[in-house]
């Protein structure tokens, strides 16, 4: 296990290592779940460089892929504020995907790190030139849903939660994702927060799980289970 694995095992963002055509190592926490797959992509595009930065057409998501002999690293995808903005892009990407957000200076300081790590040298200029002019690629992303907010702050619409509830009633997960999809491509979720759409996001996922809980509780579930369930989904989504 050489410097850049070990500092990989140890990061907060979705990576995975490939070797020989095989995946040999992803991040602990599946933060990309089933979303993206990148066996596929190497195949589709086989970087050349030792560094080679993707723009991911259609979402505000960057890929990073370090290139060393016969190993690919792919860092992320990730969400890249850019220089000029304060809050993340919308439409924000939710569901199976849990994507991390950096500056451009964190992602050219993480990419230093990752190639100073495998024992190689890129000018700094160069890092932050292809930081700024990634190449374009389409990529298709799995289970998938976008978040349109309403910034007038319109109310839940109760439709919403009744087909939800109906759907944990149920148990039918495939009704209960689509319930929420809907809901979140309403805008009607509210303002919960001050504190930018990521915190509005969270605290309306909190106000959910509360809420399918009781409805759980009334129906006959334990509850010890119950409290236990909410309040784990709850460190899950702060996570």
């Amino acid at each position: 296990m050489n410097l850049l694995t070990q500092y990989l095992a140890t990061a907060n963002f979705a990576y995975s290592i490939l070797n020989n055509g095989q995946l040999i190592k992803k991040d602990k926490d599946n933060f990309l779940a089933g979303t993206f797959n990148p066996l596929l992509f190497i195949h589709n595009h086989v970087p050349r460089r030792l560094i080679t930065i993707y723009k991911l057409k259609g979402h505000n998501l960057t890929l990073v892929v370090l290139k060393s002999r016969e190993t690919y690293y792919l860092l992320g995808p990730l969400i890249v504020k850019s220089v000029d903005s304060k809050a993340l892009a919308t439409p924000f990407l939710l569901s199976n995907g849990h994507f991390k957000q950096f500056s451009q200076d964190q992602l050219v300081t993480i990419i230093n790190l990752c190639i100073n790590l495998l024992g190689a040298y890129v000018r700094p200029r160069k890092i932050r030139s292809r930081c700024f002019h990634p190449t374009d690629v389409n990529l298709s992303l799995k289970g998938t849903a976008f978040v349109s907010l309403n910034e007038d702050g319109a109310h839940v619409n109760y439709a919403f939660e009744k087909q939800v509830n109906d759907a944990l009633l149920d148990n039918n997960p495939a009704g209960i994702h689509t319930a929420l999809k809907l809901l979140y491509n309403s805008g009607r979720i509210g303002i919960l927060s001050d504190k930018g759409t990521l915190r509005n996001l969270i605290d309306f996922g909190i106000i959910v799980i509360s809420t399918n809980i009781r409805i759980a509780l009334r129906n006959g579930m334990n509850f010890e289970l119950a409290y236990g369930l909410n309040d784990y989904y709850v460190r899950r989504l702060e996570q």
